[in-house]
């Protein structure tokens, strides 16, 4: 182990509940890239194909479409910190809106008038309902699936994944981190604000894998609005690699 230069923490810190969460977090931040160092390397090489197609998008036609994927990657990096620090519900909430992000762009790409409307949502009660009809989840599935019905497939189910885990105020967004103990005379519940790979691995590897899933396919429909884009730059090749084993 390479100690590098020690960190400088302020008078107090973890002291009060608030930075004592967030350190506790950073704790297990740190437990998983050490010891899930596999999952971790996925989720970073994700993270540098959004990286090097986000960096590459000059003179492109598609403004709109290329704002939405610096969001979608945005979202992919918050959704990592969440997951490997434990705070699983919530990494689905953010996981939600990095998959959103992607389908909308590729709704305005595909059908270009929407693009407008979009931009004119909160200009009246009208232009808001209006956007609100056109953006409907099954209107933007509907848009990838005329493109690519497999992927679209694929989308479908993470996006439902999403809210059975947390995107929605679900059952499973709950039970997947409630434990229950005591006896006949008295039952605890106990739900996990933070947990880790020790003591929930089944959740805590389905949260790691299904971050690394959403990445995937989000840079996945990205690619069919700037194909050459991501041929030009070599990460079509590089999107193969990053699903296997998903």
């Amino acid at each position: 182990m390479v100690i590098a230069n020690e960190r400088i923490i302020p008078n107090d810190w973890g002291k009060d509940s608030l930075s004592e969460f967030i350190e506790d977090a950073h704790h297990n931040t740190l437990a998983t890239f050490a010891n899930l160092k596999p999952e971790f390397a996925h989720l970073k090489n994700i993270n540098d194909t959004f990286k090097k197609i986000t960096e590459n998008l000059l003179n492109i036609e598609k403004l709109i479409p290329g704002l939405f994927l610096l969001r979608s990657h945005a979202s992919y990096l918050g959704a990592v910190r969440l997951a490997v620090s434990g705070q699983i519900p919530e990494t689905f909430m953010v996981l939600r809106g990095c998959l959103e992000n992607s389908l909308y762009a590729l709704h305005i790409a595909l059908v270009p008038e929407t693009g407008e409307i979009w931009l004119q949502r909160c200009n009246d009660e009208e232009s808001l309902r209006q956007c609100k009809d056109i953006f409907r989840v099954s209107n933007v599935f509907r848009t990838l699936e005329t493109e690519n019905a497999t992927l679209c497939e694929i989308a479908r189910h993470l996006y439902e994944t999403t809210i059975e885990y947390g995107g929605h105020p679900n059952e499973a967004s709950l039970t997947s981190i409630t434990s229950k103990s005591g006896d006949d005379s008295q039952i605890n519940f106990k739900t996990a604000y933070l947990t880790s790979y020790k003591v929930n691995p089944s959740a805590f590897a389905l949260c790691l894998k299904s971050t690394a899933r959403i990445g995937v396919c989000s840079l996945m429909i990205f690619k069919l609005i700037f194909r050459e884009r991501f041929d030009i730059l070599g990460l079509s090749g590089n999107l193969e690699k990053l699903r296997q084993g998903l």
